[in-house]
């Protein structure tokens, strides 16, 4: 789990960053960001970028694999804090490809998918 600085929690918060936010796609997510303008909503930690990941039933019927998965891009993310871009809002919504994905390939394409922003 990202420590709470990090995380985008209250599903008024998802919903603002889903109705407003732009969408990117790779083979491995979709990915729906938006730049925060801080400080957010009950804080006051500037420059920080929050994430949420959202894994459906859709994705995978078995609750395990579905948190698998978003334990994998809580870790890969919360590995590589300090390269990832800051002051964005993001929403992660995996795609089946990535069940049978590495590690090394999950995190060139978040890199990859959050850097035109």
């Amino acid at each position: 789990m990202l420590p709470k600085k990090y995380r985008l929690d209250l599903r008024t918060q998802r919903n603002r960053v889903m109705a407003s936010g732009k969408t990117f796609h790779s083979p491995f997510f979709t990915i729906i960001i938006v730049h925060n303008s801080p400080p957010y909503e009950g804080g006051d930690q500037e420059g920080v970028s929050r994430f949420s990941v959202i894994t459906s039933v859709k994705f995978h019927p078995h609750s395990v694999k579905r948190h698998q998965v978003k334990r994998l891009i809580c870790q890969i993310i919360r590995e590589n804090l300090s390269t990832l871009p800051q002051n964005l809002e993001v929403i992660i919504i995996p795609k089946k490809p990535i069940l049978s994905a590495d590690k090394s390939s999950i995190f060139i394409s978040l890199i990859k998918t959050l850097s035109p922003t």
